[in-house]
């Protein structure tokens, strides 16, 4: 315990969260958190911390600002599909930091603030391989915003086979 500081600090590293069940997107590792839940209209990628908007939060990335300029969100924000993401792939990151109660560095978010910590490289070669399997008769057509159904005028984009 640090009695020095005014933040709680949830502190995960990639020790801890590799052992568990978790969602493929960085973002699963903001609900391990206390205090953490989903930020309803913001997406799954921008979680409520303590009461705030998902977009109030402030994203750090290795002393980065990761927020979308416009919208205050992780990552890139599109008005028409929502929040894209970050592009940081769940197995580049070796800690992850969310404060609450931050101190006055932090001052212009009124959410939380998460903070990652991507692995450093070494000389050796070394790396992961994954996969994830979506079988096509497992699944329905895709939906998306080009389609009639959501009623806009462009009809480019409908992924034919």
């Amino acid at each position: 315990m640090d009695t020095s500081a005014t933040s709680v600090n949830s502190d995960f590293s990639d020790d801890f969260y590799s052992k568990i069940p978790l969602g493929r997107g960085v973002s699963s590792l903001f609900y391990l958190a206390p205090g953490v839940v989903s930020g309803g209209g913001t997406g799954e990628e921008n979680p409520s911390i303590s009461g705030s908007s998902g977009l109030e939060n402030l994203y750090v990335a290795d002393g980065v600002s990761i927020n979308d300029p416009a919208f205050g969100g992780i990552g890139v924000w599109s008005r028409a599909y929502g929040p894209l993401g970050t592009g940081i792939n769940l197995s580049f990151v070796k800690e992850v930091q969310i404060r609450r109660g931050f101190e006055p560095q932090y001052g212009h978010v009124s959410g939380g603030v998460i903070q990652l910590v991507t692995k450093s490289g070494s000389t050796a070669f070394h790396g992961t391989v994954g996969t994830y399997l979506n079988a096509r008769m497992m699944q329905t057509d895709y939906a998306n915003a080009d389609d009639p159904q959501f009623r806009v005028t462009n009809l480019v984009g409908r992924r034919f086979e």
